[in-house]
């Protein structure tokens, strides 16, 4: 299959999450407290999914989430990158892949009526995403883009009990919440549009994306019967001009400024706080097309302010075009 270089060099600039160092938003909240009685199970299952979401569910304002809980703990870790090319601009097949890890640090309550412990769980989750979808072009500058996606993944729990009551309470089917783990897979639909203004004085570009996928339990874990819907809408601009006398490698520097806004929704067990993250980023970026580096055409340094309802942070980023 023959990649027109053109479309592998966008491919960098529709996804925030190409970034070799992720860019990091830090939270101060109170570590969450979730109680397991008998038909709770499948509850605190379901709320595993809605932030197996965070992962799963392709983002173009692709970020590292970092929430911290009292004493330094952290309590939710969501990490996300990919990035997706159009084969060619006479074949506008496109596709796109994601990756994501997480770790969830919730507070379990324990009780058998009389008896109750608290105890801290350690989730560790991980989510291939993949897409296929096609370009339409409305006009020069502005294409809609509809996909279809599926996903699947991996919840594993790794926790030291200590507790013999504990085990005396609870049943098998509980045993993901505590040292198991659960295999979910998803499909799902997106639409985006995109508007692109590209010239040799300033290059444009603004996309907003709407996503939706169903995620449920697979395997050996559909004894746990729990699903999830999840679905992000985002939206994303940057703008690039080249600095006036400054060259690197032949090639002029440029000056980069972006935007990028996600909406969360994870449904009714969706994480607490999530519910938005904003970012402003600005940098420089290097057009290497002629240097020896393999399959890069461009690099970006970029600094970035990421914000929320209830968070705020700072990251550095370095970023890549192919």
């Amino acid at each position: 299959m023959k990649v027109n270089p053109q479309t592998l060099r966008l491919l960098g600039w529709h996804a925030l999450g190409l970034a070799l160092v992720p860019n990091a938003a830090h939270a101060q909240a109170s570590p969450p407290v979730v109680g397991i009685v008998g038909s709770q199970v499948e509850e605190k299952a379901a709320e595993a999914l809605a932030l197996f979401g965070l992962i799963a569910v392709p983002n173009d304002a692709a970020t590292t989430i970092s929430l911290d809980g009292a004493g330094g703990t952290t309590d939710l870790l969501s990490v996300q990158t990919g990035g997706g090319f159009r084969v060619s601009d006479d074949f506008p097949l496109y596709l796109e892949g994601f990756a994501g890890y997480q770790r969830y640090d919730p507070v379990f309550v324990f009780s058998n009526g009389e008896d109750s412990a608290d105890v801290r769980a350690r989730w560790n989750a991980v989510a291939l995403t993949g897409g296929v979808g096609w370009d339409f072009p409305v006009t020069d500058k502005f294409t809609i883009r509809p996909m279809g996606h599926v996903t699947v993944g991996r919840i594993i729990s790794d926790t030291e009990l200590g507790l013999r009551f504990i085990g005396n309470q609870i049943g098998k089917d509980a045993g993901f919440l505590l040292n198991g783990g659960l295999t979910a897979a998803g499909y799902g639909a997106s639409i985006s549009a995109i508007y692109e203004d590209i010239t040799d004085a300033y290059e444009f570009e603004v996309s907003g994306r709407a996503t939706y996928l169903h995620i449920e339990t697979v395997g050996s874990s559909s004894d746990v019967d729990a699903s999830s819907d999840a679905s992000v809408a985002s939206f994303w601009t940057r703008y690039r001009e080249p600095v006036k006398d400054w060259t690197a490698f032949g090639q002029p520097v440029r000056w980069v400024v972006d935007a990028s806004l996600g909406l969360y929704d994870g449904g009714p067990n969706e994480f607490p706080g999530i519910e938005w993250l904003a970012g402003l980023g600005a940098g420089l970026e290097l057009d290497v097309s002629d240097t020896k580096l393999i399959w890069t055409t461009r690099a970006r340094v970029m600094a970035r302010y990421y914000f929320g309802e209830d968070y705020q942070g700072w990251g550095l980023g370095l970023g890549i075009s192919f």
